[in-house]
């Protein structure tokens, strides 16, 4: 069985804007059973990977929409 879990990334420690808290709810709305997940640096070494790291300074890491 696959997983019912959504997952999505989160860097910089700045508040979401609305749009993207909408997003994340509608996922919650929509896909009750599913556990949403946030990867930020509180859970992830973003420095474990150069390419990670280097994407994070850059901040061209964005959330799919």
């Amino acid at each position: 069985m696959i997983p019912k879990k959504i997952h999505y990334v989160w860097f910089g420690g700045s508040e979401k804007p609305p749009e993207t808290v909408a997003f994340i709810r509608g996922w919650r709305s929509l896909m009750p059973d599913h556990e949403v997940i946030e990867w930020n640096e509180s859970n992830i070494n973003v420095s474990s990977h150069p390419l990670h790291a280097t994407d994070v300074q850059r901040r061209q890491v964005r959330l799919c929409q």
